[in-house]
């Protein structure tokens, strides 16, 4: 029986790193397509409704800002869109 003694870091090194790369990259090209708010959606929704007059919705490509009167206004990311 032959014993190994050749062991090379470059063999076990580059193989673990391709594949580590690839696979983050798959995770983010995949995971891209759900995160976004459809087209029809995006842009600012506001009401006529008495009492709401200042209050407004802006849908972005990625976040969310509601307008909760006067200038406050909350802003929150999108992660994700089910």
């Amino acid at each position: 029986m032959k014993k190994i003694t050749d062991f090379s870091m470059k063999k076990v090194l580059l193989p673990a790193t391709a594949v580590i790369v690839i696979g983050g990259l798959l995770f983010f090209m995949l995971n891209r397509g759900t995160s976004r708010i459809p087209v029809n959606l995006l842009g600012r929704w506001v009401t006529t409704a008495a009492g709401y007059e200042d209050r407004y919705l802006v849908m972005e490509d990625e976040s969310l800002v509601f307008g909760t009167g006067g200038n406050s206004r909350d802003f929150y990311y999108v992660n994700r869109v089910r």
